[in-house]
Order: structure tokens, then sequence, then C-alpha cells
């Protein structure tokens, strides 16, 4: 059999002339996939961007978040809750950021919320650098460093925080329990912030 009956679509994204890298894709809860990466329209000009493709392969919205004289913020991650609203983590912007709606901030990270259009409506400053983010189905955020995490409602408020850990990787079930995987141990943090167990691995 051919290559081409192993999937059931393939979709090209708009190549810019000194190149384009997909560098994530994520899934939300209906299925879309979510691509965030770079794109460069000259040696020195970079355009962070996030696509959202529906489960047929077509683009839903994209945007391009850079800023003057083509300074830019890193996309740190991308998350969605089920009504389809997308959170996107930025950190460390050079430059004052364009294509993040009415909002600005000299924060070093931050995530807006962009509605199923692709609108940003609401701007939750970190206040430091964080690097990971998930978003339950209703739309509480959890966001990590390397040695903390913390949990915001749905209006965009911080609800706790907690340090100490060298954080690789979090994730949250349905039930808004979050679960921390460093080198050498999983913990399991309850909706409250405490801990339900700590298991050392390795």
């Amino acid at each position: 059999p051919s290559f081409c009956q192993y999937y059931d679509w393939a979709t090209a994204l708009s190549i810019e002339t000194w190149g384009h890298s997909s560098a994530f894709i994520s899934t939300d809860y209906q299925g879309n996939g979510i691509l965030r990466g770079t794109r460069r329209s000259c040696s020195i000009c970079a355009q962070n961007y996030v696509s959202v493709i529906n489960t047929n392969g077509q683009e839903i919205w994209s945007t391009d978040v850079f800023g003057s004289a083509g300074t830019i913020a890193t996309i740190g991650g991308v998350s969605s809750d089920y009504q389809q609203n997308r959170y996107i983590l930025f950190q460390n912007p050079s430059g004052n950021l364009q294509n993040i709606g009415a909002f600005s901030t000299s924060s070093l990270s931050f995530i807006i919320k962009y509605n199923i259009s692709g609108t940003p409506i609401r701007l939750t400053n970190l206040t430091e650098v964080f690097t990971k983010i998930v978003v339950d189905s209703t739309g509480n955020m959890f966001t990590a460093s390397a040695g903390r995490i913390r949990r915001y409602n749905v209006f965009g408020n911080m609800v706790w925080e907690k340090t100490g850990y060298n954080i690789n990787s979090i994730d949250i079930d349905t039930d808004k329990n979050c679960f921390i995987a460093t080198d050498t141990s999983l913990t399991k943090l309850n909706p409250s912030g405490n801990i339900s167990y700590h298991l050392p691995i390795g």
C-alpha cells in the first residue's frame, strides 16, 4: 500500500521565505489540532504563531504574536477549555507585542485567553517566568516553572501557589487534581493544592 493510505488528510502551512517551523502540536476536547511555532520573513524577523486546525484539516484561525522591529515573545505553551477558548502562555516579551488585543503588559510571563474566534479576551499577568500551562474543561488554569506551580480560577485570579518542586511536567484530571512529575517523584495535589500523595520513583 502507498503512504497516502495511512492518514485521513494532510494540510499545508504557509511557508515564509526564510523558513517555518512547527515546534509543538496538541489537541482540544473536540479533536481540533493546535499548532505553535515560528515563521520568518527575513533572516532576523521572527514571528511566533498559533494555528487551530479542525478535524477535517482546515484552519479555523491563526494568529502571529510579535513586537516592533521584529521583537517577539516566546510561546511557552497552549491549552484549551471545553468551550474552545485557547490559553497561550507567553514568556520574556521584548518590545511592545502586537496581536494581543487591547492588552499591554510588562510582566515577564503572562497568559492571553482567546475566544473560539481567535479574539483576545483576557490577560493574566504571572509576575515571573512560567514555562508550562494546562487548562481544565471549565477554564481553571495551572501553570508551572521549574520550582513552583500555581492554580488560577476561571476569572484569572490565583487560587493557590506551591513551591519546592523541581518540576519536569504537570497534568490535571477531570476533578481538578494536579499531578507533578519530577526526576525522582510523582505528587498529586487536590483542588485545594494540598498533597494527596507523594510517590518516590526511579
